[in-house]
């Protein structure tokens, strides 16, 4: 997950939400950097999960080395209903960057882009808030 480089340096109020396949390792990071700007919610029923989607200002879709062509995160496609920017975390070629490249307005990192990573995101993550440049392609 990092090196605990965030800590103090954000002003970002980060959630989680949900059956996290990796959630004790969020809270152990959390714990261990002491970063209290890390908010872990529990599991919400499929009749509410609208009032939770929408209330972040923008989406996170991730997609594992090795997994393009194998698996396919439609999280994407409920953030562009939505119309909230995303940050994608994955291989640089894929079909979420096929997606991506189309829209302007979001964030794209690999998993081994990880130095300069949170000031890049500390910057660009606001703009693309205020911005709400992901268009609505429902």
């Amino acid at each position: 997950m990092g090196d605990g480089n965030i800590s103090g340096t954000t002003t970002q109020n980060i959630r989680y939400m949900g059956l996290l396949i990796r959630l004790q390792e969020v809270r152990e990071y959390k714990e261990k950097y002491r970063l209290d700007n890390i908010l872990i919610l529990p599991y919400q029923p499929r009749e509410k999960i609208h009032l939770s989607l929408g209330s972040a200002d923008i989406q996170v879709v991730s997609l594992g080395e090795g997994c393009v062509g194998f698996t396919h995160p439609n999280k994407i496609y409920g953030a562009m209903f939505i119309s909230k920017p995303v940050l994608y975390i994955g291989p640089e070629q894929s079909h979420i960057t096929d997606i991506l490249c189309r829209c302007p307005g979001n964030i794209s990192v690999s998993h081994g882009e990880l130095k300069g990573t949170f000031n890049r995101l500390a910057n660009e993550i606001p703009a693309a808030i205020s911005n709400k440049i992901l268009p609505n392609l429902s």
